[in-house]
């Protein structure tokens, strides 16, 4: 598959050869959508002797609709991971302050009840 221009006529220095029909493409899953600001991707398939492009806009909508995350989303959740991530290291770093003190505190405890030599 490749994504093919915006416009719908051909790429520069494309052939009919090439895939395209007659400058013209027609989405294969949202009727009557001829042009798309993004493009069109062509699947190098074809149905009914006609070449199969699916607009920018139905791919994301599919995306959509099968529960993929747009652009969007996927940054609040590493954004939101990445804060989760800060926190919890935050955290850590505070238990193994803790840890220390409460080793040092036994050290002392240790070498205060040994018996004298």
């Amino acid at each position: 598959m490749r994504l093919i221009p915006a416009l719908n006529t051909l790429p520069s220095g494309a052939t009919q050869a090439e895939g395209q029909l007659d400058n013209y493409r027609s989405c294969a899953v949202i009727p009557n959508r001829t042009t798309d600001p993004e493009g069109f991707v062509d699947t190098r398939q074809e149905l009914g002797g006609y070449k199969v492009f699916v607009s920018v806009a139905a791919v994301r909508e599919m995306a959509r609709l099968v529960g993929i995350p747009d652009q969007a989303e996927v940054e609040a959740l590493v954004a939101e991971m990445e804060a989760r991530i800060s926190e919890q290291t935050e955290e850590l770093q505070k238990l193994n302050d803790l840890a220390r003190v409460i080793d040092l505190k036994a050290a002392r405890k240790l070498l205060s009840e040994r018996e004298p030599a």
